[in-house]
Formats: structure tokens, C-alpha cells, sequence
């Protein structure tokens, strides 16, 4: 083994800081990662080891998108985000905000939706019925909008 994957560790135990100092020292091969969004810097036990060491300032799902090659679509992202705002935030905290969200956006949203929809020919069916033919816009990308307006509510909020 010549590379060490450590995710979601704060170095602030000293007695396993020590066997991962003295495993890289034993070569100049060995490499550390250090996945975890909250470390911008080497452990100061580390710092005569820095050429061997790596930040990567990311979650777990990024780091293991990353190295497997995985490319989320903006649902999936904004999903996520969705996610992290609701373990930072706890659980009513979290809904308070998306209420406010809701209450705030709701008849915007529903004016939107209106405007997009417009009629864009008027035809007979087989049966000589008339039938609309409305053009919605991206249903899909609205929904995604909105999410991202969300998001970023929820972002907003303090912790």
C-alpha cells in the first residue's frame, strides 16, 4: 500500500497521528490524502512530510465521484446541496426555512408557470374535437430553477 485515504479525520488524536507520521516516513513513496472540507492545511505533525501529503478539500460523495470518474447531473448536485443544508441547518430549522421558501416563491412561481404557458396552435383530433396544443417550456429545468432557488434560501440561513 503505498497511498493512505484519510476522510473525514481531524488529526486530533495524537497517538494515531503518530503511526501515520511514522508509516510515511518509512518512504518517500508513500502518499497521504486528506479528504475533508473543514482542513485547508497539513496537520503541523506533517509538516516535514508535506510533499507526501494532499489536501483535498471535498466531501466523501465528491472525493469518490472524482476518483471513479462520475459525473452528477444538476438534479443530483442540487439534491445534495438540498442534503447538506438540511444536516447543517437540523431538522426544524431546516423546514422553517422551507416554508419561508414556500410562502415567499409559491405565487411567483405559479405566475411563472402561467406566463410560460402559452398556446401556441389550436388543431382538430381525429374526432373533429378541438385540442390545445401548449408549449410548458422545460418542466424539468422549472423544477431544477426552483430547487436552486431553494437552495440558495436555504444557504442563506445562519446556522
Amino acid at each position: 500500500m503505498t497511498t493512505l485515504v484519510c476522510i473525514g479525520y481531524g488529526f486530533g488524536d495524537l497517538h494515531i497521528n503518530s503511526i501515520i507520521r511514522e508509516w510515511l516516513e518509512l518512504s518517500a513513496a508513500r502518499r497521504l490524502e486528506i479528504v475533508n472540507p473543514g482542513i485547508d492545511s497539513i496537520p503541523p505533525s506533517l509538516l516535514h512530510l508535506a510533499l507526501q501529503v494532499e489536501i483535498i478539500p471535498e466531501g466523501t460523495t465528491d472525493y469518490f465521484d472524482s476518483v471513479a470518474g462520475i459525473t452528477r447531473n444538476r438534479r443530483e448536485k442540487l439534491e445534495k446541496r438540498l442534503h447538506v443544508c438540511a444536516r447543517r441547518l437540523g431538522h426544524k430549522r431546516f423546514w422553517d426555512g422551507l416554508k419561508a421558501f414556500n410562502e415567499e416563491n409559491f405565487s411567483d412561481e405559479v405566475r411563472k408557470m402561467a406566463e410560460e404557458m402559452k398556446i401556441t396552435s389550436l388543431r382538430s383530433d381525429a374526432s373533429g374535437s378541438s385540442v390545445f396544443k401548449t408549449s410548458f417550456g422545460d418542466l424539468d429545468d422549472l423544477e431544477e430553477d426552483r430547487l436552486e432557488r431553494l437552495a440558495l434560501h436555504l444557504e442563506a440561513l445562519p446556522q
